[in-house]
């Protein structure tokens, strides 16, 4: 992948990972990953409330909701990596 810059952004940029401790495309890898976490996160979180929205507008989907009881987070077990994406 081939990323063009403008020459003040670069420099900031450069700079922002020469105070972490890092170089420049270890930085961006960085920053990038952090955005795409955060953006599937929102998208994850989009989706649920237009879950939620349909079953409180819908008798039969509240019914059908009720008979599954409610969610059992241990049985998710201890995937600290799983739990760390919805915080």
């Amino acid at each position: 992948m081939t990323i063009r810059l403008e020459d003040k952004d670069r420099e900031i940029l450069e700079e922002a990972a020469k105070e972490e401790g890092t170089g420049l495309s270890s930085f961006i890898r960085q920053l990038a990953a952090a955005e795409a976490k955060r953006l599937w996160t929102a998208k994850v979180r989009q989706e649920f409330e237009e879950i939620a929205k349909y079953i409180a507008s819908n008798p039969e989907a509240q019914a059908e909701i009720e008979d599954w009881g409610s969610a059992d987070w241990e049985d998710l077990g201890d995937d600290e990596e799983f739990a760390n994406w919805f915080k």
